[in-house]
Order: structure tokens, then sequence, then C-alpha cells
């Protein structure tokens, strides 16, 4: 790209001799003010033209600040803020100054790639075939070494930090072309004064013109920004995040707490899911709503039970510390017990009111084996999203059912048949069923949260992620020397100790942060106290149980059964639909033409590599245009499966320099088998449960053969329940000492 503009530097002095000499040169003010005020005015219409919002936002924007323009002495405009005497760029050739940042940071700074991994496929599943042969062509054709930027011709993100006067954008298209620019400039002072003094009407005009994307975020907080990051990569191709670099354009501390958060932030903005997990989760679906299992309706009122104490439970170690607390207030609260920590619960005599449940798997059933007492069941709710596997809701009479914020089923239902209730969703349930517990609870309204052995690892020192009461671990033989529970990084800890975590528990942390947070912005009167002797969980109150005692001997018992009684009657409601209705809205040809499309939208033929990017971008943005309407669900049943397979063809691209198209062009042949073999899946709807879906591969085999490789066999079944054990706890009872 050619560009005769110009860019900055941040938080230089001008010196008051050259800004007082300027100031008195009064018919280089005059002309100055005249040019920047005409490029202010193209560049308001080239933002009117490309991004609206912007234009309207700095239409009339007044500055926080006050600030003057003036020129060095080349003639290039720079600015001055008044309030502090900082200026811009001090440089006396601010182009040759950002000519010279933008090179020496593709020459010392590597492109950032993230391998999408081989994992073992625990059911039988096609997503976990077609990832496998795909990325057993990276092995014979990447290498792992840096790849410097300088060596790049096509990045496929880039985020930039800061926009400065605007300058070194230029510079950085000059020798690199992004094919997506997520431009982060927080001070909109800054941006304002980039409309008056960068040619922003060339580079859009470029961008647009190249097919290429830029999008540019003004917020300040981070939780913000993740949102809207989010947002884009959901819109754009979660692919995008595979591959990208930072290219910080401001020293200031602001921009590089920025850098921080995305550094640390940076794989919480991928979605989980796949293909085959999709079937399950609408079969598990169809399969509650013909049960007449009970949905939470969208927006309920708990009224006065909205204020009632709600202890959050997890099986973590530091749940043993307090557990002489919550027995002897466990008629004061609503107690949530999250995944094994029904198993805790009940071997410490102390009775859950919810039992919240995350995942769509089956062997959740024989978690819950470990329990003597059947009986123990019979008024507890299952807290749980439409995808939890029927073996798990048939245990429970009572169901406190959401839809899943990024499973499209249930919206699918509700706009095919407009008489059935509006299903409330439930956001950030995963990855750990902790996340379940506290987003359901919030979920429901609830203003009073306690986190009890929600550890996300464990206190340094400790030897057991889970508490001693836990007889799945440590007595039915379930192993915890699994890849779950390696705890290989050390952070602060909730009470300033030092915890030992993993990255799976940092991002079940930081969703339940996020839920908090955003929840909190809706009703200030929430408030969530931890007392887990874990992980720091942010925008959650730090306490100790000893600090609790006082106020809740203050506290009045809960008529549970009233509580479970409005639950009943004014939470949840069954989805009054049938079988026939459920088996008519699953349309072959709808799902078979979207496939089909796709897989004629990758028989094109590259020129380049930048034309895979462009492709896969294409299709992505294709997908999520269906996101807007009733085609969502078809769209979402195989978006996240595809934006993996398109991680690998960026892996490939950017391993080897000197990649043969060959190996690209056999992964799109993977991906076009994956879409035929699709097809054939969906067509089992809604009959395809998590187990019993085996009955449709008689042979043994994880679907077919292809031309490229045999399908695999079926894995064996899972059993987590190892060794017997005689409980001696075969009746329930409660215990408050």
């Amino acid at each position: 790209m050619s560009d005769n503009t110009i860019n900055s530097q941040e938080n230089s002095l001008l010196s008051a001799d050259d800004f007082e000499q300027f100031k008195h040169n009064t018919s280089l003010q005059k002309y100055l003010s005249e040019m920047l005020q005409k490029r202010f005015e193209t560049n308001l219409a080239a933002f009117a033209h490309y991004y609206p919002e912007i234009s309207e936002k700095f239409k009339n924007y007044v500055s926080k600040r006050p600030f003057e323009f003036f020129c060095t002495d080349n003639g290039i405009p720079n600015v001055i803020f008044l309030d502090n005497g900082k200026v811009i760029s001090q440089n006396s050739d601010p182009i040759a100054h950002c000519k010279n940042k933008v090179i020496n940071i593709l020459k010392n700074e590597n492109l950032h790639n993230i391998n999408v991994k081989n994992e073992k496929d625990p059911y039988g599943q096609i997503h976990y075939k077609y990832i496998s042969a795909c990325l057993n062509i990276t092995k014979e054709s990447t290498k792992d070494t840096p790849q410097k930027l300088c060596q790049q011709k096509y990045v496929l993100t880039c985020i930039c930090l800061g926009v400065g006067l605007g300058y070194s954008l230029a510079e950085l298209y000059e020798r690199l072309t992004p094919q997506n620019l997520l431009l982060i400039e927080p001070d909109t002072d800054l941006f304002y004064t980039s409309l008056f003094t960068f040619d922003w009407n060339n580079l859009l005009t470029y961008i647009f013109e190249n097919s290429l994307h830029i999008e540019i975020f003004f917020e300040n907080e981070w939780n913000e920004l993740y949102e809207h990051l989010f947002l884009y990569f959901s819109q754009h191709g979660q692919f995008l995040l595979y591959s990208y670099f930072i290219f910080q354009n401001s020293e200031h501390e602001r921009y590089t707490e920025l850098k921080n958060s995305i550094d640390k932030n940076w794989l919480s903005l991928r979605t989980g899911g796949f293909f085959d997990d999709s079937l399950f989760g609408v079969s598990h679906a169809c399969n509650a709503i013909l049960k007449q299992k009970k949905f939470v309706k969208k927006d309920v009122n708990l009224d006065n039970y909205k204020n009632y104490p709600v202890f959050i439970v997890g099986s973590g170690p530091s749940f043993d510390n307090d557990l002489h607390f919550i027995r002897k207030n466990q008629d004061k609260a609503i107690i949530v017990a999250c995944g094994t920590a029904i198993d805790v619960l009940y071997h410490a005599g102390i009775k859950p009111d919810i039992y919240a449940n995350t995942e769509r798997t089956p062997e959740i059933t024989q978690a819950l084996s470990a329990i003597p007492d059947k009986n123990f069941f019979e008024d507890i709710f299952l807290m749980c999203s439409e995808v939890c596997h029927p073996n798990v809701t048939k245990l429970f009479k009572n169901t406190l059912i959401f839809s899943k914020y990024d499973e499209y089923f249930i919206n699918y239902l509700e706009k095919q048949f407009p008489k059935i209730p509006k299903i409330a969703k439930v956001v950030r349930m995963n990855p750990l069923v902790a996340n379940m517990g506290v987003s359901g609870i919030l979920a429901l309204g609830f203003e009073k949260l306690y986190l009890f052995g929600i550890d996300c690892g464990k206190k340094n020192g400790e030897n057991s992620a889970h508490s001693h009461y836990t007889t799945l671990y440590k007595k039915r033989g379930y192993s915890e020397n699994q890849q779950e529970y390696h705890t290989f990084l050390q952070i602060k800890g909730n009470f300033d100790c030092i915890v030992n975590t993993n990255q799976l528990y940092l991002d079940s942390a930081k969703n339940i942060s996020r839920s908090i947070y955003i929840y909190q912005k809706k009703n200030p009167q929430l408030v969530c106290f931890n007392c887990s002797d874990g992980v720091y969980i942010e925008n959650t109150v730090s306490i100790h149980s000893n600090d609790l005692i006082k106020e809740f001997d203050s506290i009045s018992k809960i008529n549970k059964k009233d509580f479970a009684d409005y639950l009943t009657a004014n939470i949840t409601v069954k989805i009054p639909i049938n079988t026939e209705e459920i088996r008519s809205i699953f349309s072959t040809n709808i799902f078979n033409r979207l496939c089909n499309l796709i897989i004629k939208e990758l028989e094109i033929t590259y020129a380049e590599k930048v034309d895979y990017l462009k492709k896969m971008q294409n299709i992505s943005e294709f997908l999520s245009s269906f996101f807007k309407n009733y085609s969502a669900f078809y769209a979402s049943l195989i978006d996240n499966s595809l934006q993996q397979m398109f991680a690998i063809l960026v892996k490939i691209i950017y391993g080897d320099a000197e990649t043969d198209k060959s190996k690209l062009e056999n992964c799109v042949r993977i991906i076009q088998d994956f879409l035929l073999e699709a097809q054939q899946l969906f067509s089992y709807l809604p009959d395809y449960v998590i187990g019993e879906h085996r009955k449709y591969f008689p042979n043994n085999k994880v679907g077919k053969d292809t031309v490229s490789f045999p399908a695999p066999l079926f894995p064996d079944l899972i059993s987590i329940i190892k060794k017997d054990y005689q409980d001696d706890i075969t009746i329930f009872e409660k215990k408050y000492d």
C-alpha cells in the first residue's frame, strides 16, 4: 500500500521555545488549520460510508482535554495537549520515526501460532476422526520454528494497541498486510486528533478494495473489550484467533495493561463444542422435552426468594475448612452442589437443594451412583442446560433446565412453535461444573452468593485437588492423575496464598468472574463472597467463613418446601410438543444444501496462500449470516468443527514458507469429506444420544472410510468407578456440628 501520510509517538514533551515559535507564525497556523479541517471532513465522509457509527460519534465530538496542532520542521502535523504539555511526537521526522518503529517490531517479533491439539476420542465421533486426519498433514508439512513477522507477506490477525496520530498504520501496511486489523484505542481524544492528521480515507479505501477487514474498539475495561472481541471472532471466524500478533503502538502503561490482558485471556476467546457434540445436545434436549422435564421460563422473578443466601459448593480441598460452617447453616441457605460436590455433601451430612451439572456425558450417572441412598435425590432440583444426558435427567423428579446460550436448538424450537413458552438462557456454564453452579444461580436472579470449595486448583502444599469426603476419588478408584487435574501453573490465591492451577481451571475462574460482572452491571445489589481457599476470582469479595458466623447466627431458617413449591409452580414449565412435531422440524434438505454450498465454495482454484485465508473467512462470515435467522440452528451444528479444521489449514500455511500446495489441497478434501459424512449423521436426529449412537455403526467403526484414511474403531466404553466400596452411609442423615 502506498500512503503519503504519517504517524506518532506517545508522551514526548515539546520544548516551550519550539511551541511558542509556532504559535507566532500566523500564516503557518492558518494553512495548517485549513489543511487539517479539510482532512477531518474527508475522513468523516469516509467513516460515514464504511462505519457510520464512528462518523456520528466524532462529528460533533468535544475533546476532554484541550489541545492544539502544530507542525514539525518538515511540515508534518503534530498535537500538544495543553493540560500537561505532552505531545504525540517530538521527533523531527515522525514518518521516519514510525517507519523505524514498525521495521523494528516486524524484525524482532514473532507471529503467534496456536496449534489445534489431537485429542483422544472418548465416545466415537467423526469430528475427532477428521481433525486427526488434518493434523496428520501438518506433521508432514510444518515446522515449529518461530515465524518472524518480517518473513510474512500476510498475517491473519493484527491487534493494534493505540492509534497515536495514525501514522504507524500506513507504515505497517507498507510492509505487511493484516487480513484483520483490530485497532484498540480507549483514548477517544487521541482517535479524534487522528481524524485531522491521518489519511483515514486512503487507508479505509485500500482495506475495502482489497477485501480486508478493520474494526475499531474504544472500550476502557477489559470485560467490555472481551465481549466485543468475542463477537468479532464469532462473526468473522474463530480460526482467526489461531494466528496473530500484537502491535503495541504506544508505550503508555494503559496499553501495556491491555496487552497483558490480551496475552492472558486470548485463549478464552475461543468457543468449545463440535459437530457430534451438537448432535448429542440436540437429541438430549428432545429427550428431556418428550419426558416432560421442566425448563426455566424466560424472565423469571424470584420475588423475595432472591434475597436468600446461596451456598455454591464445589469439591475442592478447601471445602473441608468450611465444613462446620456449612453444616451449621445448611437450613439458612439454598445449597447448590456442583458436580461431585454432591458426593462430598452426602458424606458430610449436608443436604443440597440443587445439583448443578454442566456435561452432556453419560458417565455422570456413574458418579451419582456413589450415593447409596436413592431417596436422597427425591427433593433435589437438577440445574442444567438442555444438553444434559437423558440418564442423568431421569434420576431427578425436579429439574431447572436452561437453554445453553451457544446451542441454538431451543431458539429454533421456539421459532418453529410460537405456542411454546420462552425458555431462559444460561451463559458461561463451561468449562467446569462450578460455572453452571454460578451462572445458573445468577440466571435465576439470586443476589447473595457464597462460594465454597471452588478452588480452581489447590493451595500450594495440598496433595489432592478434591475434598477428602469425595468417595469417587478417595474410595472408588477414580484417579486424579489425569490431564485436567495436572497443576503446572502457580498464581495468587484468594487469601494471598500460592495456588497450583492450570489453564482449564483458570478459564473456569475467568468465566465465573465475567458472569458475576455482567449480572452486577444489571443489578448493583448482587454480591458474591468467595470463601474458597483457591484461585482468586475477580468481582468476588474474599472472606473466611469464620467471619460470617455472627451474621448467620442472626439469620432465620428457610422454609425450603415453600421455596421448592415456588420453583415448581412459578419458575419452571414443561414444553408441550410431541414426538411427531419434533421430528417434523429437522430438515435434511436445508442441512444438506448448506453443507454442499460450503463444499462447492472450497472447490475454487487458489493462486496464493492468502486466497485460502480469504476463502475461510468468507465461509465463516457466510455461516455467521445464518445466525440472524431460523437457519442459525443448522449453521451452528457445523461451525465449530469447521473453525478448528480451518485453524489447521492456517497452521499448514504458516508452518513452512515453502509448504507444498498439495498439502493444503489434501486438507481441503478432508474438510469436504467431513461435510459429506455430517449429512448422514444429521439424518439420525432427534435420536442421537451419546452411547446409544453406537447402534448406527454395526461394524464398530466411527463412520465411513475415506479415500484418504480408514475410519477408526469405536473406543471402549468409559467406566469411572474403578473399584467396589461398601459405603457406611446407606441412609442420609443431616449433621449440624
